[in-house]
């Protein structure tokens, strides 16, 4: 009994082995695949998310360098560059999200994201399916946000928008009201089909659509 016991041991020992193997022989596309569906599910983002990101966002790789990157697929060839150059290493040693981050919610409320302990409350309040969520469609530029004052700011790319939410929040700290989008808004889908989205139930249902 007790040579079947150490044998059982032994063979788990060597799947976990494996296992172990396997993470640190991940290829640079599938590991830059993991990696985007891990801040996918952290963010709740894209196809099957509450959320989409505000580009461009910022990475800190585990060597202590930090990039930026203006799209999930600019952070798609950087993730492999980093992975062939720096070879494997565990889950927990993965490229992480710098903070503050912004999302737009599905009813096209923006929102900054101070921290992680911000974003796990707004991952409470999304139920989305975790396996589906990847980009699915893009918000096209210029947009028009409103701001809870009522004033209105037009922004031609993602950094502008990015710079004047966070300019926003540092002179608004502790408002109950976030800014939201304008309707009408553009909407890119991959296949390069563009849709025109004129109130907030409309952008939920294109959402929704996605899954």
């Amino acid at each position: 009994m007790r040579k079947l016991i150490v044998k059982s041991f032994v063979f788990v020992l060597a799947i976990l082995s494996i296992a172990s193997c396997s993470r640190f022989e991940q290829t640079g596309e599938e590991f830059a695949e993991e990696t985007i569906q891990s801040l996918a599910i952290e963010t709740r983002s894209g196809e099957g998310g509450c959320y989409e990101l505000v580009f461009p966002i910022d990475i800190d790789f585990p060597d202590g360098t930090t990039g930026s990157y203006d799209s999930f697929e600019e952070l798609k060839e950087a993730l492999k560059a980093w992975k062939e150059e720096n070879g494997g290493g565990p889950l927990a040693e993965r490229p992480q999200l710098v903070f503050p981050i912004e999302l737009i919610s599905e009813e096209g409320e923006v929102i900054t994201v101070e921290d992680r302990e911000t974003l796990r409350e707004l991952r409470k309040e999304c139920r989305k399916n975790k396996a589906k969520m990847r980009p699915c469609f893009r918000l096209v530029y210029p947009l028009t946000v409103v701001f809870p004052d009522g004033t209105t700011e037009s922004f031609e790319d993602r950094k502008a928008l990015k710079m004047a939410l966070r300019a926003w929040k540092q002179d608004n700290p502790d408002a109950d009201e976030r800014p939201m989008l304008e309707f009408p808004i553009s909407i890119e889908y991959k296949d390069g089909t563009v849709v025109e989205i004129a109130s907030k139930e409309e952008l939920l249902e294109a959402k929704d659509a996605c899954e």
